[in-house]
């Protein structure tokens, strides 16, 4: 019923201008005036979910969302429910007829990429470097939280960014806000491939404590995985696996051991063996 409510004043209204030229001609659509970035769920984030949203909004006289109706859904609810409030937070500039404002609808295109998340290597150093102290130099549980997030998200997306460019120069990016202990265990990997995985890694030492410390884990894993493979395919195209890409390999296969092992023992204090009766 809505469904129909919905379309049904869309076609009304879309009728009325096209079935009157000269109204059409003076007629100037609702347009945002709210500033502010579109808010992306971190939890479509971390698990990499993309979309695009179109969501109708009735928009009243003073420029206030209505009605709201998803008429394009991204095909995952965290997506769709998070473009309908964000455009119900939106304050327009109501369209008008001859200067005049009057309650129209209007389309909104939200488009969720990681892809498309600009990326600027001075504007990612500072912002990284910055979350790092505030991180360290905070006592408030709730703004060392968030900051923790922030950081974390600043590392999926040089992550993201380095699948498609994928250059070697990168790496001293990566080795200028990474602590000591992780350049020292990854430092023959510089000069061979790309190594995003150090950010993760250094994520989980400095923050072992951190809520997203978790998700930190299993973007090393992946990470650690492709570039395994990555060596691999390498070794192959030189048709010999060469005694540095064996010492590379040994260091990958020891991390992934130690954190395969991190989180048996975790399950071990979580759920301790009980004596035999």
């Amino acid at each position: 019923m809505v469904k129909r409510a919905v379309y049904n004043a869309l076609c009304l209204f879309f009728a009325v201008i096209i079935g009157c030229a000269s109204t059409a001609s003076r007629f100037k659509p609702a347009k945002v005036k709210t500033n502010r970035e579109l808010e992306y769920p971190l939890s479509a984030q971390l698990d990499k979910i993309e979309g695009e949203v179109v969501v109708g909004v009735f928009v009243n006289t003073e420029g206030n969302a209505e009605q709201l109706q998803v008429l394009e859904s991204s095909g995952h609810a965290v997506l769709d429910t998070a473009a309908y409030r964000f455009a119900k937070s939106l304050i327009f500039d109501p369209a008008v007829v001859d200067d005049k404002p009057v309650s129209s609808w209007t389309k909104l295109l939200l488009r969720y990429k990681l892809t498309e998340v600009p990326f600027e290597r001075n504007t990612w150093l500072q912002d990284v470097l910055n979350y790092q102290y505030i991180i360290d130099s905070t006592q408030d549980v709730v703004e060392k939280r968030r900051h923790q997030q922030k950081l974390y998200m600043r590392y999926i997306g040089l992550s993201t960014y380095l699948e498609r460019y994928n250059n070697l120069e990168n790496n001293d990016l990566i080795h200028k806000v990474v602590t000591k202990h992780t350049r020292a265990r990854w430092a023959d990997f510089s000069r061979v491939i790309v190594a995003p995985f150090m950010l993760f890694d250094d994520f989980i030492y400095r923050y072992p404590e951190s809520e997203f410390t978790q998700n930190a884990k299993e973007e090393l894993i992946r990470l650690l995985i492709d570039a395994e493979e990555a060596l691999r395919i390498n070794a192959l195209n030189k048709g010999r696996l060469s005694r540095t890409d064996a010492d590379l390999l040994d260091v990958i296969k020891k991390r992934l051991d130690e954190l395969q092992r991190d989180d048996y023992n975790k399950m071990k204090e979580l759920f301790p063996l009980q004596p035999r009766q």
